[in-house]
């Protein structure tokens, strides 16, 4: 399968605002305005997230001790040069960003800071994860391609 993220906006300041397209789904993207995967095409897989399983059994274990360790699987952009650990995961700020992309249905300053943040990311996340598993991501490497649509200022 390929999915295409298409940047529409951005630069230096202001967040990459963009557009994630795939057979069966679309939503809006934002990544961090210094911090993004260079434009190209990748291999996005189905993994293990070690910060995210870490994070979630943490989270277990306050309510109780003895819980089992939780393991949180996301789409990987895998092959970026010189960077690992490159996620798709929920996020509404850049501030929760660090080179990955996080997935929503509108665009918004949701906490009135002047800067543009992206809304109702759990929900685009859980629908991106459904129509990307009913796919066969578990079974099979797609590909990404991220191309910027318009000329990034820096």
């Amino acid at each position: 399968m390929n999915i295409v993220v298409q940047r529409t906006a951005g630069d230096a300041n202001t967040p990459i605002q963009g557009v994630w397209s795939m057979p069966s789904f679309r939503c809006l993207t934002l990544e961090h305005p210094t911090k993004f995967i260079a434009a190209g095409t990748y291999p996005l897989t189905w993994t293990q997230s070690p910060r995210f399983s870490k994070a979630a059994t943490a989270k277990a274990r306050k309510k109780d001790p003895k819980a089992a360790e939780v393991k949180v699987y996301t789409p990987e952009i895998i092959e970026v040069k010189g960077r690992a650990g490159l996620r798709v995961h929920v996020a509404n700020y850049t501030r929760e960003l660090e080179g990955c992309i996080a997935p929503g249905f509108s665009f918004k300053d949701i906490d009135k800071d002047g800067t543009i943040d992206i809304a109702q990311s759990t929900a685009a996340y859980d629908q991106l994860c459904e129509a990307l598993l009913s796919a066969g991501i578990k079974n099979k490497v797609f590909k990404i391609t991220i191309i910027d649509a318009f000329k990034l200022k820096f």
